[in-house]
């Protein structure tokens, strides 16, 4: 008789979401969240009333990095970020642009 492997649950991953308004050249902020996608993520940002709108880049975390419980489910602003995440940059939408990224009008 053969047995079934059970397969580990691959664990949902965070999502980093910097949202800004490029025609008034403002940072409205960052939300991290745990989704199994990016338009889930936005979505579950959206329904929490957490979403500042805008335009917004967003990246899937990798393991290995580092995300303090306090910075998830929440609009973070730049002096927040810098606290939790001294050792990181910050990029804006404009950086991630000219370093190829794409940007998505939001909400």
């Amino acid at each position: 008789m053969k047995r079934k492997l059970k397969r580990k649950p691959r664990p949902i991953p965070y999502w980093w979401m910097s949202f800004a308004d490029e025609i008034h050249d403002v940072f409205n902020g960052v939300v991290i969240m745990r989704a199994r996608d990016m338009q889930e993520a936005l979505t579950i940002a959206h329904k929490l009333g957490i979403s500042p709108g805008g335009q917004v880049v967003g990246f899937r975390c990798l393991s290995d990095f580092h995300i303090p419980e306090e910075a998830v489910g929440k609009l973070l602003d730049r002096e927040t970020l810098n606290r939790l995440f001294p050792d990181d940059e910050v990029k804006s939408i404009k950086e991630h642009r000219l370093e190829g990224y794409d940007t998505f009008p939001c909400c």
